[in-house]
């Protein structure tokens, strides 16, 4: 037997195949259908199945079909190089998806088809059609809402911009909150941890991809000793209002409170439209590149370091002046935003401070977009905050 070519210390990028590279398909005994397209070396050296990546393959659903379902191995072509050996892997998966007869695992029969989602109708638990053709598995759908397990729940990340610009009409923002509002005044507790001690349920906002979802449960079942509830963030909803239509109609959303908010802020900053570089942030960058395009970051950053420091010597006027010149460069930097909030909150202005928030929020959503609302979730929180204070500063006087 070779002597195994990889030594400890070097990589399989530092290994010279020359001419040891073979093509291969992978096919159903039975049926004959071939279902990968791949390259392997014939070197001993330990070479993972799916080193060389071709076709873009989903490998680890590759791997689940041959585990499965009895698969013949068949070499195509050999002793090639790697630039050869990925010609004629392309050739043949080209020839394949020209033929029609066979379903390879690639990107076309394992991507999630957007169409498939719709305007305020939940998703299946999605399923690929290369596992429904080759594995027999079908979608699954979540589950019927149970209010016993309601008290305790996870709430799962948020989903892609494509699902909610289709299920949310770009508004995701507003479902979001609600839900939230309603597993409020239904007593319920979210909690940030999926596998809580105390979590009864898990509610998805977006959609779960079936492997995914196993994954989940089989993780579940070892912790709790039985699967967990799961529930579609709109048939939550659903249940909750027509459960009760008290609460349906006890539901304010942030952003209508935020908007009949009426402050008169009293400051000296100059409008962000005389300011240079706003015009770029309108175009969507990053706050980073718009501050080193504008040399906001090199000529801000020391004035806003200064105005930390007249904060920690208790001179916050003197430190928003500073804050003040800093923006007015083009700083734009989230932190100085969270100062400004501080100071201002601390010297009960809370106009300024709800102002400032505002503006914040304003080039935020330049930048990322209007519907990350995890990233905006923060500053509203604040803005709410402020306003709180404000009204019970305005029943004092």
């Amino acid at each position: 037997m070779e002597d195994n070519l990889l030594s400890q210390d070097a990589t399989y990028e530092d290994i010279n195949f020359g001419e040891s590279l073979y093509v291969y398909e992978l096919s159903i005994c039975e049926t004959g259908e071939i279902y990968y397209v791949g390259i392997q070396t014939s070197l001993n050296i330990g070479c993972p199945p799916y080193f060389f990546h071709v076709g873009g393959f989903n490998t680890p659903l590759v791997e689940k079909i041959r585990s499965r379902i009895p698969s013949k191995m068949t070499i195509i072509k050999d002793g090639l190089t790697e630039n050869i050996a990925e010609y004629y892997a392309d050739k043949r998966i080209k020839e394949l998806q020209r033929e029609g007869k066979h379903l390879l695992c690639d990107y076309n029969s394992t991507r999630i088809v957007k169409e498939d989602f719709r305007f305020e109708t939940v998703p299946e638990i999605w399923v690929s059609k290369a596992e429904q053709h080759y594995l027999n598995l079908k979608p699954l759908e979540f589950d019927l809402i149970n209010r016993d397990c309601l008290s305790v729940v996870y709430i799962d990340a948020s989903p892609s911009i494509d699902f909610t610009n289709r299920v949310y009409g770009g508004n995701y923002k507003k479902y979001i909150e609600e839900l939230k509002s309603l597993l409020e005044l239904n007593g319920s507790v979210i909690r940030s941890s999926q596998y809580a001690k105390s979590v009864q349920s898990w509610i998805y906002p977006g959609f779960s991809i079936r492997y995914w979802y196993e994954r989940d449960q089989e993780k579940a079942i070892r912790l709790y000793g039985h699967k967990m509830p799961a529930y579609h963030l709109l048939d939550v909803i659903r249940f909750l209002k027509n459960d009760n239509s008290t609460i349906a109609s006890g539901f304010v959303s942030t952003s209508d409170i935020i908007s009949s908010i009426r402050i008169n802020p009293i400051n000296s900053r100059c409008p962000l439209s005389e300011i240079k570089g706003y015009q770029t942030i309108k175009n969507g960058p990053i706050y980073e590149r718009i501050c080193q395009e504008n040399n906001g970051l090199k000529l801000g950053h020391p004035l806003y370091e200064k105005g930390l420091a007249l904060v920690k010597n208790k001179k916050p006027y003197d430190a928003i002046l500073l804050f003040d010149q800093a923006r007015a460069v083009g700083f734009f930097a989230p932190t100085l935003y969270d100062s400004y909030f501080k100071v201002y909150m601390s010297l009960k202005d809370y106009d300024n401070a709800i102002s400032i928030m505002l503006e914040c929020i304003a080039i935020l959503k330049t930048q990322y977009g209007p519907d990350r609302y995890e990233v905006y979730e923060e500053y509203e929180n604040k803005i709410l905050s402020a306003y709180k204070k404000k009204q019970k500063q305005e029943m004092i006087h």
